[in-house]
């Protein structure tokens, strides 16, 4: 994912290809000398529009990096539908790749992931899915 204006916000995207899931996490890498990151927000995926509870934490922001960004749905509960996992508002100029990404079932066995791409010239969205 590229930025190169003030205040973008870009969305994580999550194709599930039919699993169920009932957690993610992620790690963001960038070059601090390009990119501020402004804010983050939960996105819709773990809580399906308000359907589950979830417990949201947007990470901890470092020099490189922001890491430790995770979403759980509360209970043993999963989803089974993609969606925005978090959104990212940015300022400056550069490129955002995604790195230890975690996905996990209700009982926390991971679930493969393969990020698509893991870091391109488009705006707007960071898109991954889930191996079948």
């Amino acid at each position: 994912m590229t930025s190169n204006f003030d205040n973008n916000t870009f969305s994580v995207f999550v194709d599930l290809n039919g699993n169920n899931v009932s957690g993610m996490q992620s790690d963001f890498i960038y070059d601090a000398r390009a990119i501020s990151v402004n804010n983050i927000s939960e996105g819709s995926f773990m809580s399906q529009n308000g359907n589950f509870s979830t417990f949201f934490w947007k990470g901890n922001i470092l020099p490189t990096t922001l890491v430790n960004t995770f979403s759980v749905i509360i209970g043993h509960h999963t989803t089974g539908m993609s969606g925005v996992f978090m959104n990212l508002n940015t300022s400056g100029h550069g490129c955002i790749q995604l790195d230890n990404v975690k996905i996990a079932d209700s009982d926390g066995y991971p679930i493969p992931f393969e990020i698509i791409p893991s870091c391109d010239t488009k705006f707007g969205t960071i898109s991954g899915s889930v191996q079948k």
